[in-house]
């Protein structure tokens, strides 16, 4: 978006940062076509978020911004196939605080 408002100021820095950080995304994507992050801080782990769910949709936002869709990024297709393989027959997804995993 940023670009698109000042489409030369730093262009070619900031299109290699949307690449790398686009990169990184995909390349932090488990194999099932989910993302699940967890963050240490001041020596405690947590989950960001609060289930698979949660962490998939903010990747694929992310993949968006950097112009991925469907048809052209395989991470969005593998995260559609997760996120329909999780709903429910009620249409409801399900996932709760008990869907986090747990580490010591």
């Amino acid at each position: 978006m940023f670009s698109e408002l000042n489409p030369v100021y730093r262009k070619e820095e900031i299109g290699n940062c949307i690449i790398k950080s686009s990169k990184f995304i995909e390349n932090k994507q488990r194999k099932d076509g989910s993302w699940f992050v967890v963050l240490v801080c001041c020596c405690l782990f947590g989950t960001w978020g609060i289930c698979f769910t949660y962490g998939t949709f903010f990747a694929v936002k992310g993949l968006a911004a950097a112009g991925r869709t469907y048809e052209n990024s395989s991470s969005i297709r593998k995260a559609c196939n997760f996120i329909l393989s999780k709903q429910l027959s009620t249409g409801g997804w399900g996932e709760t605080y008990l869907s986090s995993e747990t580490e010591f």
